[in-house]
């Protein structure tokens, strides 16, 4: 298969170029990388800078974005890497909270005396979480930074402490689409949350047999995530050449770069600033729009995939605004300089890299899991169909239990469910399910793609089989 689609980084500006470019030397996936560094720009930005497209329609920075791959894919240090900026903001917060309290408890009141209100730590971001949690924070503070490892754990909580069916996931998604005034009630506490125009970047990793916790096609929950897999070539790169003090002073200039823009957008995140399209902008935007309802309306897609490119005119918005931010910090324009207008070439970036996310969307959609329905209420047919596109993008065009364990073809990961849909296959493909013989003597359960290379019948060191038995395909 060939490699995902990759990011537009020729369109970036030089130090965020050379950030990408020299960690993709030092071993990290680009795609991985220039993924959550638009997420985490979109952490930094904050609520201030927004969009104003039409009446009633405006955009703010909110990116949710995953970092898709099975575990030991490299998914974790280039999260690392790019929340540098909100790091350094969490430890300056950190800092400060220790001296108030500090100075706070060196001063207890007197009989009878009137005491200030303990000091009260506000985090940069949260990396464990709950929507609870999120709630309260955004009462405090509205723009907050979502960063976790394994993003399974925070979507399977959600709910957790709130039974009303759906309740947590609707109110999530309520903050993937900008609303303007969050509320969140507590049945413990007669108070709620209250937040204006709450602000929530999210970026995290998740693997791909469990995409399935961002819920189906009918989920509108699903659609508000973009999506990175990594590219399929891994190149070796040996240590001993990234120790020189060469590699280390590379590192630190890059660095610096990249944390001189983060720091910017985080000082200018108390100047609201309003942006607009000039009107070669505007053309620019609309022939976008026009383009992805053309992709859209193509038949060879999946329905449920085409829906969500039609739909996907606002991310152009939002990471035309975060790249419009970047050249304004660059530029050294102050926050509050007027007219603030997007231009052709912004929402031309923002168009690429809106067609690196959709092929990697599409990778995550069809390679890798089933999205289309959650898998306990997939049919038989359903079920073979899925089976059948991750043999169509497997290099080889075969499948071995193994392979297929780690595949994500949603409800796989199980044994039981696994065997059970190797038997489906093997009923309306009969003939396809084969016995090899590893190197060291066990017989494995091997798919192969139907076609002319792999008739019906014997061949040459297989076992055919009709009907595989479920059992034996479990152990």
């Amino acid at each position: 298969m060939a490699d995902p689609l990759p990011f537009p980084i020729d369109r970036w500006p030089t130090p965020l170029r050379a950030y990408v470019e020299h960690y993709t030397a030092l071993g990290h996936d680009p795609g991985y990388l220039s993924g959550a560094m638009v997420a985490v720009l979109a952490g930094c930005m904050g609520q201030a800078p927004r969009l104003r497209i039409l009446p009633g329609w405006s955009e703010r920075a909110i990116v949710w974005m995953i970092l898709v791959g099975p575990p030991d894919t490299g998914k974790t240090h280039p999260i690392d890497a790019a929340m540098d900026p909100l790091y350094e903001l969490q430890e300056q917060r950190r800092q400060r909270y220790v001296d108030e309290h500090t100075a706070w408890a060196a001063h207890p009141p007197k009989r009878g005396e009137h005491r200030e209100p303990e000091p009260a730590f506000h985090d940069a971001f949260l990396d464990d979480t709950t929507m609870e949690l999120l709630a309260r924070q955004l009462g405090i503070d509205p723009t907050i930074m979502v960063r976790s490892d394994e993003l399974a754990g925070f979507l399977g909580r959600l709910g957790a402490y709130n039974k009303r069916e759906g309740t947590d996931r609707a109110r999530l998604l309520e903050l993937g689409t900008g609303i303007k005034l969050f509320t969140y009630r507590r049945v413990t506490a007669p108070q709620p949350y209250l937040s204006t125009e709450p602000t929530v970047s999210i970026l995290g990793g998740l693997q791909p047999h469990k995409l399935d916790l961002l819920g189906d096609a009918s989920d509108a929950l699903c659609g508000r995530w973009l999506m990175v897999s990594r590219s399929h070539r891994h190149p070796f790169i040996p240590v001993s050449t990234l120790n020189g003090s060469d590699t280390l002073d590379t590192t630190e200039r890059v660095t610096h770069g990249w944390l001189q823009i983060g720091r910017q957008l985080i000082r200018d995140r108390h100047t609201s600033r309003s942006w607009h399209l000039g009107l070669d902008a505007l053309a620019a935007f609309d022939d976008a729009r026009h383009l992805l309802y053309d992709l859209g309306n193509r038949p060879e897609r999946d329905p449920s995939f085409r829906e969500w490119i039609r739909k996907s005119d606002y991310w152009i918005a939002r990471l035309a605004l975060i790249d419009a931010e970047i050249h304004r910090v660059i530029d050294h324009q102050p926050a509050d300089a007027s007219p603030l207008l997007l231009t052709a070439e912004t929402v031309a970036t923002a168009a690429a890299q809106l067609a690196h996310y959709i092929d990697h969307r599409r990778r995550c959609w069809v390679a890798q899991t089933d999205l289309t329905v959650r898998p306990t209420s997939r049919s038989d047919q359903e079920a073979t169909d899925a089976l059948r596109r991750a043999l169509d993008q497997a290099p080889d065009g075969r499948l071995s239990s193994r392979d297929l364990r780690y595949s994500g073809v949603a409800g796989c990961r199980e044994s039981g469910r696994r065997s059970d849909l190797i038997e489906r296959f093997s009923r309306e493909w009969p003939g396809f399910a084969r016995v090899e013989r590893a190197p060291n003597g066990r017989e494995v359960w091997v798919l192969y793609r139907p076609g002319p290379e792999v008739p019906n019948g014997t061949l040459a060191g297989w076992s055919v089989v009709e009907t595989p038995n479920a059992d034996e395909l479990a152990e």
